[in-house]
């Protein structure tokens, strides 16, 4: 799943000196309703499937993977995922692709 989460957060962020910036273009990709996130939410329910797990894995599987965002300090785009973090729990956790822009 962090093939799913990276490439299409990566597709999406503009990578400014501007972490608040940057972590906002990132936004649409995970909770838009967007062509991209449409089919990054289908790759990932393909991604389970093939691993005989069920969609309810994935909000757990998705906070790990900001976990591990916000563990890699030496990543040019940690600012820009601090922020986005602060957004997403600011946002009330909303669910992945669920349109909560």
């Amino acid at each position: 799943m962090e093939d799913v989460f990276g490439y299409v957060t990566g597709a999406y962020l503009c990578n400014r000196n501007e972490p608040a910036h940057n972590a906002m273009t990132m936004w649409p990709s995970l909770f838009g309703c967007t062509h991209g996130a449409e089919l990054a939410s289908d790759w990932a329910s393909r991604v389970l499937r093939s691993q005989q797990l069920s969609n309810d894995t994935l909000e757990p599987l998705f906070l790990v993977f900001l976990l591990d965002r916000l563990t890699r300090t030496r990543f040019k785009s940690f600012p820009a995922w601090q922020a986005f973090v602060e957004h997403y729990v600011t946002a009330g956790v909303p669910p992945l692709w669920s349109g909560a822009i």
